[in-house]
């Protein structure tokens, strides 16, 4: 018989583990719902495109004093301002370009009325 607290911690390991491994599946579905007519036109400053194909998504953001942040993977990350574009979005939210927490381009929508 397992003792009474081997199943919690082995339900938590499972559902960490397929939250892990359906993590790059979520994200992917935002990139392709919005890549050809959205993130395949997105530039930073330099000219060179946001996306890599697989590197935008849909992300919340919020705006703190003068900085805009957005929640990636799992935390709250600044926009470098150079980086942070204000445009018309599909969704009218806040998308994210980037790798890892390396920010490529961080669109917020133009705010309505």
């Amino acid at each position: 018989m397992k003792n009474n607290w081997e199943v919690p911690i082995l339900a938590w390991v499972v559902l960490w583990l397929l939250v892990w491994a359906l993590y790059p599946v979520l994200a992917e579905d935002g990139h392709a719902k919005y890549h050809e007519h959205f993130y395949s036109k997105l530039k930073q400053s330099n000219g060179i495109s946001c996306c890599n194909d697989q590197d935008c998504r849909p992300a919340n953001f919020r705006q703190i004093g003068g900085r805009v942040e957005f929640f990636v993977g799992d935390r709250w990350i600044v926009a470098p301002p150079e980086k942070v574009q204000t445009l018309v979005t599909p969704d009218g939210g806040g998308h994210w370009c980037g790798i890892g927490y390396a920010t490529f381009c961080a669109i917020v929508p133009v705010p309505t009325l």
